[in-house]
């Protein structure tokens, strides 16, 4: 399953996006307004073989 993290909220810890790379999430977005673009790479297939 490919997957696309938030990590924008108010309650989410500082560093938490450094935690999920290193678990092998490699689609982090700051802002839902990024969410778009994210979405669309994906349908396009620009994600590759990458999973998240």
């Amino acid at each position: 399953m490919k997957t696309i993290a938030f990590v924008g909220a108010s309650h989410i810890p500082d560093g938490y996006a450094d935690a999920l790379r290193k678990m092998g999430m490699t689609r982090i977005m700051q802002h839902m307004d990024e969410l778009p673009a994210l979405v669309e790479a994906g349908v396009r297939g620009e994600f590759g073989d990458v999973q998240s």
